[in-house]
């Protein structure tokens, strides 16, 4: 009886990563506006989703998601912030919650 050879291979994955997080400016005063951005990396071999959280002096302010192709880094706009109301120095984090194939 003749066969025939069958080869299995993983799927294709993503592989995301945060690379660093900025503000933009580093200063301002209170109840001013700043910008918020992250490097992120996809180190696999397919388009991911970033599930991720905004977290500004301890709170988390919101969730969201984002698409990764593979490659990078590659560098997202977390969108426009308030500082808070008192004066002093605040973490500004964008933490990873996980990733999922897009």
């Amino acid at each position: 009886m003749p066969c025939a050879t069958l080869t299995v291979v993983e799927r294709p994955a993503p592989n995301i990563s945060i690379v660093s997080v900025r503000v933009n400016p580093t200063s301002v005063y209170t109840g001013d506006s700043f910008t918020l951005y992250a490097t992120v990396q996809n180190a696999g071999n397919a388009r991911g989703y970033l599930d991720y959280e905004v977290v500004i002096a301890g709170s988390r302010v919101t969730t969201g998601s984002v698409a990764v192709d593979p490659g990078g880094p590659y560098e997202y706009n977390f969108g426009s912030w308030t500082a808070p109301s008192s004066p002093g120095s605040y973490s500004v984090c964008v933490n990873m919650l996980g990733q999922r194939v897009a």
